[in-house]
């Protein structure tokens, strides 16, 4: 971002736009930030490149921070041979899945701190996750033996180097399995956890597209929607919650939801709002939208930043993770009295996290008075960094629930909506049409990928339904996306020094950007009297979100069209509405004349179907 000439050799991430860049800018690495200069000095010294990424709520990110790269004569050795570049995953989207569609293709494994070393002429040639600076620590060898072996590599083996490319295979639409639309949730079924909630694996991240597709869809069976809220219900009461001030962290690191990682990120506020709100509207409980008004307190409480939301919050504080929300039992007998202390262990479990408490839900709730309290003296604690660059993307999905929570919570938060979109597009719009990807201290990042472009265009066509955007707003948008599809092919981003890099289809934690930007086409189309494209469903959990593009494509949802907007709570979830002098309902090329009484008849049936 800096014009002047670096000093290469320091650290120069004191200069960076990115949070999470200078967090860094301590370690005596001489870490700099990705740009043509530095590509061009690894090329006039024809040493390494090591392109380090991560995040700022990352706590394995930090944990290598503290430690290897920090640790003297291992930075001595970096310093000397290789040219230490750091990569912020939320900045640069584009490079990030570069560089783990590199570790996957050679390790098999996916994550952060996310390490790939590069030629100069940005050839990979060996990745490697978190390492540590002394050997045997994790049970994993030094960062020192391994610069060392790659080092080696570079100078014994250059010649065999190949021009690694990220093939489009990557964007998923290449070997996997087409389904029938009644073989779906079926063969969800194999991947379901019915004694813990969730799916099966070693650590339980929110089912967030799975859940969004089961509540959307229209279907009869009982030990689904069972299963879709004694999957809300673990989430609700376990310590993937936070009980006090709202709002859900990233994950737990076990299979019963006690332990989480304790940062918190927007996409996942975002993703419980639109699907705690879906499940207020399918199972018509008012416990759904207090935890929806809950998640709309956090984020206004702790994410929002000059009317838009900053992208997360650190699971450590001051470098022991979780200190913020952790209690002895010494603590909550100073704030408690007596009496108080057993009313709230009636509610409450305590669970031990290296000496102190997370809490847990034990069953109801806690008089509101004790938790008040508990959370007046928690903010007198250092609370966690927060993260407060401004994320297009993750702002659009917050945006998107914000018009869920009215619509099937009752929330009235319908403004709020209209307000951000409107921010968004006023704050960080481009002169080439399209959308800056992130913001800082209303700094815009020049840089805009596919995800942003297609978030945009979805919340547009949500808010176009509440005729709270025209349709030249939508058609801006839809212009902006297609410059990310070519031969049919979506890429995240275009004419980078690491060529045009396929997007990502995979929807897990949030839609993928394929996803997001096939249902944004869709539901475009059908709102301007198009016809949409004829997609084929995927295998499910890896792409449910794509899934509900498909059905939307499909023209399963009916499509309504009148003079004044509906009572969205009283229909079904998937459908669409635009304006029209006629009251109407379609579905596929099928429509028929209604009146405002008769539309709601039609649509209340399970199925959806309006009736001919």
């Amino acid at each position: 971002m800096n014009s002047s000439p670096l000093d290469f050799q320091r650290n120069n991430l004191f200069k960076a736009f990115s949070p999470y860049l200078r967090q860094h800018a301590d370690n005596p690495v001489w870490w700099q930030e990705f740009s043509d200069e530095v590509i061009a000095f690894a090329e006039g010294e024809n040493k390494p490149i090591l392109l380090s990424g991560g995040y700022s709520s990352c706590h394995w990110c930090h944990v290598m921070a503290a430690d290897a790269f920090s640790h003297q004569p291992t930075a001595d050795f970096l310093n000397e041979h290789f040219v230490c570049i750091k990569i912020d995953r939320e900045t640069r989207p584009d490079i990030d899945i570069w560089m783990m569609a590199y570790l996957q293709e050679t390790t098999g494994q996916g994550g952060w701190p996310l390490n790939v070393f590069a030629a100069p002429d940005l050839k990979p040639f060996f990745s490697v996750m978190y390492a540590p600076s002394s050997e045997g620590s994790h049970g994993r060898p030094s960062l020192r033996r391994i610069l060392e072996h790659v080092l080696r590599i570079f100078q014994t083996q250059r010649n065999l180097f190949s021009d690694w490319k990220m093939n489009e295979g990557h964007s998923a639409y290449q070997n996997i399995e087409a389904t029938e639309d009644s073989m779906l949730t079926k063969q969800m079924y194999e991947y379901f956890d019915f004694e813990n909630g969730g799916v099966y694996g070693r650590q339980k991240f929110p089912p967030h597209t799975a859940l969004h597709f089961l509540l959307t869809i229209e279907h009869d069976n009982q030990e689904i929607d069972d299963f879709v809220r004694f999957t809300l219900l673990k989430m609700v009461m376990s310590g993937l919650h936070d009980h006090l001030q709202g709002g859900f962290f990233r994950y737990c690191v076990d299979t019963e939801w006690t332990i989480p990682h304790f940062e918190k990120m927007l996409y996942d506020q975002a993703m419980m709002l639109m699907n705690f709100s879906l499940a207020a509207h399918r199972f018509h409980s008012d416990k759904y939208s207090e935890i929806v008004k809950s998640i709309i307190v956090c984020l206004e409480e702790t994410f929002l930043i000059d009317g838009l939301y900053a992208s997360a919050h650190d699971a450590d504080t001051e470098h022991e993770e979780g200190m913020t929300y952790l209690w002895t039992e010494q603590e909550l007998a100073e704030v408690l009295n007596s009496y108080e202390l057993s009313q709230f262990m009636e509610t409450y479990i305590l669970q031990n996290f290296e000496g102190r408490y997370h809490l847990l839900k034990r069953n109801g709730d806690a008089p509101g008075n004790i938790e008040r309290r508990l959370l007046a003296k928690r903010k007198e604690r250092i609370q966690p960094f927060c993260d407060e660059k401004i994320i297009t993307s993750w702002n659009a999905w917050t945006g998107i629930a914000l018009v869920f929570a009215d619509r099937y919570a009752g929330a009235g938060t319908l403004s709020k909506a209209k307000q951000l979109f409107e921010d968004l597009m006023n704050r960080h719009s481009l002169d080439n049409g399209l959308i800056a990807h992130s913001s800082l201290n209303n700094q815009v990042q020049p840089f805009s990928f596919l995800d942003d472009m297609a978030t945009m265009l979805l919340f547009s066509t949500y808010l176009f339904e509440h005729l709270a955007v025209d349709v030249g707003v939508m058609e801006k948008l839809h212009l902006g996306l297609m410059k990310f599809r070519h031969s049919g092919v979506w890429y995240e981003s275009m004419d980078t020094q690491f060529g045009n890099i396929p997007a990502s289809m995979y929807d897990h934690p949030v839609p993928s950007s394929v996803s997001t930007a096939e249902a944004a086409l869709a539901r475009f189309a059908l709102l301007t009297g198009n016809v949409p494209e004829s997609l084929h469903f995927k295998s499910p959990l890896t792409y449910d979100y794509f899934n509900l593009a498909v059905k939307w494509g499909r023209r399963d949802f009916p499509v309504i069209a009148g003079p004044d907007v509906p009572d969205f709570s009283k229909l079904p979830a998937g459908i669409l509405f635009h304006f029209a002098p006629e009251l109407t309902v379609c579905r596929d090329l099928h429509c028929v004349s209604t009146s405002e009484d008769d539309l709601y008849k039609m649509l209340s049936g399970s199925s959806g179907n309006p009736k001919k």
